[in-house]
């Protein structure tokens, strides 16, 4: 009887960590992660385009938004378009 009880407290205290691990140390190290990475945005092609060097904004029409890469010459490049090589925009100049 005392070994279920003692098997019992100890399953509790492990779902008990658990629980303090998953909601409330793991977001608050991720989101420091997050903000220590400025193009840690939600997808590799706005990632791959602030990378590159371009600027990036993002354009509202009445359908959705969309990004877009500016090079310095104001050519510009769907991001997806970009980083699937179907846009060219010219080489940052270092």
């Amino acid at each position: 009887m005392k070994n279920k009880k003692r098997e019992t407290i100890i399953i509790v205290i492990t779902i008990i960590a658990l629980f303090i691990l998953l909601f409330f140390w793991f977001p608050k190290n991720l989101k420091i992660a997050m903000d220590n990475d400025p193009t840690n945005f939600g997808n590799p092609a706005t990632k791959n385009c602030i990378k590159s060097g371009y600027t990036y904004e993002i354009r509202e029409t009445e359908l959705g938004n969309y990004g877009v890469c500016i090079d310095s010459s104001k050519n510009e490049c769907e991001v997806w378009e970009l980083f699937n090589n179907n846009c060219k925009l010219e080489e940052k100049q270092q």
